[in-house]
């Protein structure tokens, strides 16, 4: 039997606590390079940027061949994608690397709209977005296009749910999505790598990504129509911010739970009954309620990378909710007193454990 690779190090340290769960995908970054010098980054980004430009040369070039008329999108979209798909996997290096990822997306783009305008359908459109994503998902090597991917089938997963034209269903469906940015934020590492475990970190911020974005198109612009006569569009409402509620209840039990903190303490009413005022105001702005979960998951899976996005959206859902014409000041004002007296508790409660780990240690 070998020596332990260095990922499955990194994994079980994780899972002991030892290091953050963020930090392990680093090691295995680490083992993957072998040591190589990376360039610098002014480097790297004038490659990018050379990339990218070679790239749209190269669709603008089959563009005035005539390689992209209507009827040609969908195969030649395909065809950019797969060609990008083995580029990726073949060949290393900043150049390559950007051109198949750049090559890619606008392949995708080229596919799903040569469906939606050769069905005119938004379900159609919606199924086949979620069957390409859903593809380069597992087939792509890359965390960023992993990302992005993860984000356009959640988005697309919505938009079938929405085709049926039952809102309260969209609105449940919204909820399902945040309830499972939770679940994939928790779940903990194996001992050993898998498939998992490459795609875990882009799912997760794929996910946190098409939440926000469902929500801002929703609540943000709530007259916004992807165009005349499509009926699938809804906004979610009460039945998304209690649903989503429900879900930060749990989440913040389960950091009760953690932080060995009674929920019938005071720490443990205080928190729960904040939270339940946060849900309970913001009906109508289930925004609020997801942006404070995300801020609530980064805390407690120590991501700085989720809670800028936390702060980013919860700031920005805040301010529309307060310039909201249909809601008092009074409300507005016990819903951020709300939303800002849980966000302290949860903090208060993360550093006494971990100050009580310190010391057990």
């Amino acid at each position: 039997m070998g020596p332990p690779r260095l990922r499955a190090v990194a994994a079980r340290l994780a899972a002991e606590g030892r290091i953050s769960p963020e930090a392990a995908p680093g090691w295995g970054a680490v083992a993957a390079a072998g040591g190589r010098d990376a360039p610098s980054p002014h480097v790297q980004a004038f490659a990018a940027a050379a990339a990218w430009l070679a790239t749209l040369f190269l669709y603008g070039a089959l563009a005035c061949a005539g390689g992209l008329r209507e009827g040609l999108w969908i195969p030649v979209g395909l065809a950019g994608c797969i060609a990008a798909t083995l580029l990726r996997r073949g060949v290393a290096g900043v150049f390559p690397e950007q051109v198949a990822l750049s090559a890619s997306l606008t392949g995708e783009v080229l596919a799903i709209a040569g469906v939606a305008e050769g069905t005119g359908s938004a379900a159609a459109t919606a199924a086949a977005a979620l069957v390409l994503e859903g593809a380069l998902l597992l087939l792509y090597p890359d965390a960023a296009h992993r990302a992005i991917s993860a984000a356009g089938a959640a988005i697309a997963s919505l938009v079938l749910v929405g085709c049926l034209e039952v809102a309260w269903l969209g609105e449940v469906a919204v909820a399902g999505l945040g309830a499972a940015v939770g679940a994939v934020w928790l779940s903990r590492p194996r001992d050993t790598a898998g498939r998992w475990d490459v795609l875990r970190e882009p799912v997760r911020l794929g996910l946190v990504a098409a939440l926000f974005s469902a929500l801002f198109v929703s609540v943000l612009a709530p007259d916004f129509r992807p165009g005349e006569g499509d009926r699938w569009w809804f906004r979610p409402g009460p039945v998304a911010t209690a649903c989503l509620a429900g879900a930060l209840l749990v989440l913040v039990l389960r950091v009760l739970r953690e932080s060995a903190v009674p929920p019938a303490s005071r720490a443990g009413i205080a928190a729960l009954a904040g939270t339940a005022a946060v849900g309970a105001l913001t009906l109508r702005a289930p925004g609020v309620v997801a942006g404070t979960g995300v801020l609530v998951l980064a805390l407690r899976c120590r991501s700085r990378p989720l809670l800028g996005a936390g702060i980013v959206f919860l700031l920005l859902f805040g301010s529309a909710f307060y310039y909201w014409l249909e809601v008092t000041l009074l409300d507005k004002s016990l819903a951020l007193l709300g939303s800002g007296a849980v966000l302290l508790i949860l903090w208060f409660l993360f550093v006494r454990a971990g100050k009580g780990k310190e010391a057990a240690g």
